[in-house]
């Protein structure tokens, strides 16, 4: 086994009741498509839509080269019942010297409003407080983003200011071993 697949076998697949929280995969180009050029998910996003199923591509392939690099965590979330990609969670901005790490996530917007999001991200809390050793994670979410605002405060998170002009607020988790 090469370095890259003991990476790749060492990706934590996470579960919860209703997910399947796993490694990024080329064939989820087509729902990776869906999700990054949705107006909707991308509305308080600061990235270009994707444009095409090439792009798609190109950014798992970015993507997984970054989590094969140990550069981010960065989970593809399915129902149980169905490995089809629904939304993604990720990790990244990893501080190692503070401890502190940043989380982001979108979900199609078919799949908003069931509490997925919430028991994907309370699971991904307790991997990086009880598994990784973090003690702060921090969130940025667009002041008028409320779902998202709502997620992350009925997760712990404590507003702590607005980041600059472009409105963006930044959330922070601290371990509660802390």
């Amino acid at each position: 086994m090469n370095a890259q697949q003991q990476n790749q076998s060492l990706f934590p697949a996470l579960t919860t009741q209703r997910l399947l929280l796993r490694k990024l995969e080329i064939n989820d180009a087509p729902e990776i498509f869906s999700l990054r050029s949705d107006s909707r998910v991308n509305e308080y996003l600061d990235r270009p839509e994707t444009t095409s199923l090439t792009e798609a591509k190109a950014f798992i392939e970015m993507i997984t080269a970054g989590v094969d690099q140990n550069k981010n965590f960065y989970w593809a979330i399915s129902l149980k019942a169905d490995h089809k990609l629904i939304g993604t969670i990720c990790l990244w901005n990893i501080d190692i010297e503070n401890a502190t790490i940043e989380v982001g996530y979108e979900l199609l917007p078919a799949h908003q409003g069931k509490g997925l999001m919430h028991e994907a991200l309370l699971k991904v809390i307790d991997y990086v407080f009880k598994t990784l050793a973090f003690k702060t994670i921090v969130a940025y979410t667009n002041a008028a983003n409320k779902k998202s605002i709502k997620l992350l405060e009925r997760n712990g998170f404590i507003a702590n200011g607005i980041k600059e002009a472009g409105g963006e607020m930044i959330y922070a988790l601290k371990s509660p071993s802390l």
